[in-house]
């Protein structure tokens, strides 16, 4: 009798160390393959909500205050352009993200109110999403996002 019983244990203690085994495996495989897109799709819904505050709030006399806490709190580069000229850079704008680019060049010249572009840093190995959007009397308003890579 006890030899079935052992049997039965290590057959039990097999069953569960390949189970707890397969499910591990599914875990990694679905984290390394799906966090970085899940990852990606929840900035741009940040970056959506971003917008609507500043087309929402970008009247208001204390706007730059208030942009700059929502460029904290986000981890996001807020700029504000009047023509092609920057009449407002959040305190989260990194060196590169303040210059005027051909994709920022291509918002304000171009007929589109609002149009996104997914830019790549060489240097860092980034991804940068970058927004802009037309306001009121020709002005523009650019968010962007750098995106580290997560998974490293």
């Amino acid at each position: 009798m006890k030899h079935i019983k052992n049997k039965l244990s290590v057959k039990i203690l097999l069953y569960l160390i390949t189970f707890s085994i397969i499910i591990l495996v599914i875990l990694w495989f679905l984290q390394v393959i799906s966090f970085d897109k899940f990852y990606e799709i929840s900035v741009k819904d940040d970056i959506d909500s971003v917008l609507s505050e500043i087309k929402e709030n970008y009247n208001n006399d204390n706007y730059q205050d208030y942009f700059n806490r929502l460029s904290f709190k986000n981890n996001m580069c807020i700029e504000i352009y009047d023509g092609l000229t920057t009449t407002y850079s959040s305190v989260s704008c990194y060196k590169e993200a303040a210059k005027l680019t051909i994709e920022k060049r291509d918002v304000i010249l171009g007929n589109t109110s609002e149009k996104g572009y997914e830019l790549i840093d060489k240097k860092m190995n980034d991804k940068i999403l970058m927004y802009g959007i037309k306001l009121e009397n020709d002005k523009f308003a650019f968010v962007q996002v750098r995106l580290s890579p997560v998974s490293s």
